[in-house]
């Protein structure tokens, strides 16, 4: 998709956002995953935010009052 749009847009900077997985997770492939996720896009994309999915969790329970945050 990244490319596609470098294509259409050759001097509109990329920007991309890439959630890591928690540390805890049901997969053990996932950090894995990400890290290629990770690698991969930057090659491409101009700018990538990084968002950990613990943090992201505590933000939630701690700051918006979520008790069980969901999707």
């Amino acid at each position: 998709m990244l490319t596609v749009l470098e294509e259409m847009f050759p001097k509109t900077p990329k920007f991309v956002c890439c959630v890591l997985p928690h540390l805890s997770g049901e997969v053990i492939l996932q950090a894995y995953n990400a890290t290629l996720s990770i690698s991969s896009l930057y090659g491409i994309a101009d700018g990538i935010f990084l968002i950990e999915n613990d943090e992201m969790n505590k933000i939630c329970i701690n700051k918006l009052n979520i008790k069980k945050p969901q999707l």
